[in-house]
């Protein structure tokens, strides 16, 4: 071989290895992951995730990539969440959150493969906008909870006779919790007052309110907003020696008296799977049965419930999954 023929040769060889590099980064596959709550909600568990997905091969920055996008509890910022993973090429978007952040993704494009968490209550569920080929959910229960946490308040505090109820009138699930809860009420005795709070200024309000009309004490909405602030309503409900049960271990953790709800370390660690074997092509996601969670956690905090005065009953000790002290 000439001289000149050996160096033109390697001339072509190294213009085409940063092609091929580049064609090999294209190919790692791109899973959008699309938040009504903000990156530091409770609601957000990217451990899990990620374990789920490894589960299935995947390992996020080494053979996929993870674009995550949060509407910050703002729901008029989803449909342009959704395009902007779209224009990304995302083979696979999970919808976290509510009805509304499924629909964002449905309208950007129906057709590609949706894992998404969430509440059996939701509209959503009856899949009534055609087909859903593309389509599974993992449980979280919410809304089914609701009532369940007021049969927990009475146990905790037999002779109460007003609770109230702090819901966001944003929540696309406000008017099914809040029926949910007064017919709860009627089987139950105590009388519900509703109290809307949509931003984090109606909160101080809000209990206010509440301790005016001689509240008893308080439950919550499952919602993103109330989760982000978390301290806030821990602090409102101590300032104004009110027990409130709450919808995650997360605000019991952080000194409030008393929790109910679903695990979400193994709903994320679930949705992580789904993604991941949607992501192989193994199944579609409208293949793969929806999962419901088997067991829900109740968790006390021992030390609140001494600040308040309260003893609390031995068999809901017996029954808690955590308790606090």
């Amino acid at each position: 071989m000439h001289r000149r023929e050996f160096v033109a040769l390697l001339g072509s060889v190294a213009m085409a290895w940063p092609l091929r590099v580049t064609a090999q980064q294209q190919r790692v596959p791109v899973i959008g992951f699309l938040s009504s709550a903000s990156r530091d909600s409770d609601l957000f568990r990217p451990i899990p995730f990620q374990h789920g997905l490894k589960e299935t091969g995947y390992v996020e920055g080494q053979n996929v990539t993870v674009e995550y996008r949060f509407a910050e509890n703002q729901y008029d910022r989803l449909p342009a969440l959704a395009t902007d993973l779209i224009r990304l090429h995302a083979a696979v978007i999970v919808a976290s959150g509510d009805d509304k952040v499924v629909q964002a993704v449905r309208k950007a494009r129906a057709a590609i493969p949706i894992v998404s968490a969430f509440d059996p209550e939701e509209r959503a569920f009856a899949n009534r906008d055609g087909p859903a080929d593309n389509f599974t959910r993992v449980a979280v229960f919410s809304t089914a909870l609701t009532s369940k946490r007021l049969e927990v308040l009475r146990d905790l505090l037999p002779n109460v006779s007003v609770v109230g109820f702090i819901v966001n009138p944003r929540n696309p699930n406000a008017a099914s919790d809040i029926k949910e809860i007064q017919e709860a009420g009627q089987k139950l005795g105590p009388q519900i007052i509703v109290i809307n709070a949509a931003d984090e200024r109606d909160f101080a309000a809000a209990f206010a309110e509440l301790a005016r009309q001689r509240t008893g004490a308080i439950t919550m909405q499952a919602d993103a907003l109330f989760n982000a602030a978390k301290n806030q309503l821990v602090f409102l409900a101590k300032q104004h020696a009110m027990p409130v049960i709450y919808t995650r271990r997360e605000f019991v953790e952080a000194g409030g008296l008393i929790s109910y709800g679903s695990n979400l370390t193994r709903v994320y660690r679930q949705v992580g799977i789904y993604t991941g074997q949607a992501l192989k092509g193994s199944a579609k996601p409208g293949q793969l049965r929806i999962v419901f969670p088997t067991n829900f956690e109740l968790a006390v905090n021992g030390k609140t419930a001494k600040a308040l005065g309260l003893e609390i009953p031995p068999a809901l000790l017996a029954r808690a999954d955590e308790v606090i002290e």
